[in-house]
């Protein structure tokens, strides 16, 4: 059987066996072809929604061990984005809300893909020192943002350098849902233990990065 010219159906149509479309030209589309758990074809929106972030300064340590004294990296700049992107970067601190600095969040819901590496120094030579990196969650009442660990994201730099070497990093990742609660995202780096007690870590601006990617 042969149709020429265009043929438009307001009924459902059932294939039986396979379905082969032919001389298909590619283009590049905000959508894409599903099929569900009974076979029905559905248009699906392509999620395209991305940032590559860095920062423009270093921040270092305290000298005082413990998560306690943990500081936050500075993530303040948009090296890459999505042209539909929705994550956004909170820089100096929202305005009127403390504890919101260097911090980002998306305005679009649904499941997002963290990933971060993040380099250090130290400030002396030949000294041994463990540094820990951890994501922290916020919720805002308004005037504040309050923060708490989120689980599992923890890893450690070990950094035993001689001399002018001495660099080590950790790399690491987690996915995150964002749903009716707007949240608060931020890294946060601290000493753990170091061989002399006022070794610091220092990040290094070319080694600290965050990918954040909705993936759904």
């Amino acid at each position: 059987m042969k149709w020429i010219g265009q043929h438009i159906y307001d009924l459902i149509s059932r294939f039986r066996n396979d379905v082969y479309l032919e001389s298909v030209s590619e283009s590049t589309q905000d959508h894409m072809v599903g099929i569900d758990a009974n076979g029905k074809l559905y248009k699906q929106d392509v999620i395209s929604n991305y940032a590559l972030i860095t920062c423009s300064a270093t921040v270092t340590s305290s000298a005082t061990d413990g998560e306690a004294n943990a500081v936050v990296i500075p993530f303040n700049t948009e090296q890459l984005t999505s042209s539909t992107n929705t994550i956004v970067l909170t820089g100096s601190g929202l305005s009127g809300v403390t504890a919101s600095a260097s911090s980002w969040y998306m305005t679009a819901q649904g499941d997002y893909e963290f990933q971060w590496n993040v380099l250090t120094n130290t400030n002396t030579t030949n000294n041994r020192i463990l540094s820990g990196v951890k994501l922290q969650r916020g919720t805002s009442d308004g005037s504040e943002i309050t923060w708490a660990d989120y689980n599992p994201s923890v890893s450690f730099i070990y950094d035993r350098g001689t001399g002018s070497i001495r660099k080590a990093s950790t790399t690491n990742q987690t996915l995150i849902t964002q749903a009716g609660t707007q949240y608060y995202w931020r890294l946060l780096c601290w000493k753990e233990e170091s061989s002399t007690a006022s070794t610091e870590a220092i990040t290094v601006i070319t080694g600290v990065s965050l990918i954040a990617k909705q993936i759904a």
